[in-house]
């Protein structure tokens, strides 16, 4: 137990994956909704790192301004940064809805929504080896 604050943090993120698993898994095509739950978990195990690290970046929003304030961002590699700002993404094509969304809408497919799951996991457990 890391404490726990930390430990809520981390099981809301643990679920916000598992969700999206789950999700992928049916079969079912809303590839949006699992791009948010993989956003979404990543935002709360950033979240769980701060509380366990008592550090807070100042007025961060979004994935890749929060990790630009923690120590972390100097060990992450390019996959890693590149992975925060394709799940970066999401929160954008939600706001503009499906209609709108055009050709933006077509890139989320099975294989490409499969590929930032495996990427938005690896991210997480590395991140969660640092708690």
């Amino acid at each position: 137990m890391v404490g726990m604050v930390t430990d809520n943090w981390l099981s809301l993120a643990e679920n916000d994956l598992m969700t999206a698993q789950t999700t992928l898994g049916t079969g079912r095509r809303v590839f949006l909704q699992i791009g948010l739950q993989c956003h979404q978990a990543i935002e709360s195990i950033l979240t769980a790192y701060i509380k366990h690290h008592a550090s807070m970046p100042a007025n961060a929003e979004g994935l890749l301004r929060i990790v630009t304030e923690l120590p972390i961002k100097a060990e992450m590699d390019d996959q890693a940064l590149q992975t925060l700002e394709w799940l970066s993404t999401y929160p954008i094509l939600e706001s503009m809805g499906v209609q709108d969304a055009g050709d933006l809408a077509a890139l989320l497919t099975e294989e490409k929504t499969a590929e930032l799951l495996a990427r938005t996991k690896e991210l997480f457990d590395w991140i969660k080896s640092r708690l």
